[in-house]
């Protein structure tokens, strides 16, 4: 489902870019993010955004933050260590 999902980027970007057919440069770049990250091991195993913002009592806006990168590196630790406390994901 997940390699659905890229593949699906990886069009839109080429349609959007005028580019036919979607070369390797546009799928390494739709894919860059890592598709071993917290983020990722997360939705694989069922915690959305929702569940995740329950199990760590946080609200979900905070946990879109932490996603993008947009939380301080304090509280961006704090929400990983709660998540690896939890069990949820293993140490990356």
């Amino acid at each position: 489902m997940q390699i659905n999902h890229y593949a699906w980027k990886a069009f839109v970007k080429a349609f959007q870019i005028g580019q036919k057919p979607v070369d390797t440069d546009t799928l390494n770049e739709v894919n860059a993010r890592d598709l071993n990250g917290i983020e990722a091991n997360l939705k694989r195993h069922g915690y959305d955004i929702r569940a995740l913002s329950e199990s760590l009592d946080v609200k979900p806006a905070e946990i879109r933050s932490f996603f993008r990168g947009r939380l301080s590196s304090g509280r961006a630790q704090e929400l990983e260590n709660e998540i690896l406390k939890l069990g949820l994901v293993g140490a990356a």
